[in-house]
């Protein structure tokens, strides 16, 4: 019977344990059971970081092909006295553009005779040193030009060969009475001529010893006998020659000079410079344009030229020194001529004839 009740005992905790532990977790699930369900909130997604688009690299440049520069023609003008040299006139390659001028554009060459396809100048000595750029620019006016040839002699030769029927076809010829008298005679086309440029006289002579001389006109200083000689070009050769005898002669001074024996004759212009060059004489008259040969004098040279100076002269004091351009009769190249000709009175003419002191007007 005792153990009977012990075991009824036992039974009953074992339920009362049992019904506190289901107490305790039903009391514990409670809260959660009566709390507001809230629905659930929608989740932001996250930013996608925009990754930049690839920047393509620009393609490495192609080097282009090197250009050749042009070559520069400089014509070289003969030296001095009488001489002939040639130019090599330009041609266009295939599709280049033409160069164009002062002129415009350049134009087609005129018809040429096969046979002698060049054009040759005649000119007096005192244009050494502007015809060849004039030539040169003249030849760049046309796309095939033939080839231009350049002989230079003196006043004297000029006239001489004009009466041998030359072989030139336009002649450039100091002094408008000379001019007049190659015309008169036929040995020069009246039509077609044109007066290109002028030259002017020049007297370079060395200062005067006395001070009191310093400010004295060139008359004053040859009737003083300052100066024991005095050069120029023969007058029967040179332009500069007859020039300087009008103007001595015009002054009464010629035969003061000749008689005191201070009068030298060089012939040709260059001759007259090598003696100034030289020391062998105290005054020379000269064409202005002759006197640019002293830029090329040595340093020493140019130096010992500070004695000298150059002297005002009257224009009118000697009869003008005009350059006429004309034709030479038969000649087979007429167009071409005519051309050159025509080119020299141009505004690009005129400003080569400037360049190198020739007025114009």
């Amino acid at each position: 019977m005792l153990f009977s009740f012990l075991s009824f005992r036992v039974r009953f905790a074992n339920i009362a344990v049992l019904l506190l532990v289901s107490a305790w977790l039903v009391a514990a699930a409670f809260p959660v059971l009566a709390q507001e369900v809230r629905p659930a909130q929608p989740v932001t997604p996250p930013r996608a970081t925009p990754v930049p688009a690839p920047v393509p690299r620009p393609a490495a440049p192609v080097p282009s092909a090197p250009v050749a520069p042009e070559k520069q023609r400089t014509p070289s003008v003969g030296g001095q006295g009488t001489g002939s040299f040639g130019i090599s006139t330009p041609s266009s390659p295939s599709g280049a553009m033409p160069k164009t001028s002062g002129t415009g554009a350049r134009k087609p060459a005129p018809a040429v005779n096969d046979k002698d396809p060049v054009l040759t100048i005649a000119a007096d000595g005192s244009l050494r040193w502007v015809i060849g750029e004039l030539v040169q620019a003249f030849a760049d006016e046309y796309s095939d030009a033939p080839r231009i040839e350049i002989e230079l002699t003196n006043a004297g030769g000029l006239q001489k060969k004009l009466t041998e029927t030359p072989r030139w076809d336009v002649v450039l010829i100091p002094g408008m009475d000379e001019a007049k008298l190659a015309t008169s005679a036929g040995r020069v086309e009246p039509e077609g001529q044109k007066i290109v440029a002028r030259n002017v006289l020049a007297l370079f002579a060395r200062l005067p010893a006395d001070s009191a001389q310093a400010n004295a006109k060139w008359q004053a200083m040859v009737e003083s006998g300052a100066w024991k000689n005095v050069a120029l070009g023969t007058p029967g050769l040179t332009a500069s020659g007859r020039a300087a005898d009008a103007l001595l002669r015009r002054h009464d001074l010629y035969e003061r000079l000749e008689k005191a024996g201070a009068l030298s004759y060089g012939g040709a212009e260059s001759i007259v410079l090598n003696r100034l060059k030289n020391g062998e004489t105290d005054a020379v008259l000269l064409l202005k344009t002759d006197f640019l040969a002293m830029e090329k004098w040595p340093t020493a040279t140019k130096k010992a030229m500070a004695a000298f100076r150059f002297y005002a002269l009257n224009e009118d004091d000697y009869p003008a020194i005009w350059y006429t351009a004309a034709l030479i009769p038969g000649t087979k190249r007429k167009e071409e001529a005519a051309e050159f000709v025509s080119f020299l009175v141009s505004p690009a003419a005129r400003a080569i004839w400037q360049k190198y002191g020739f007025p114009t007007q």
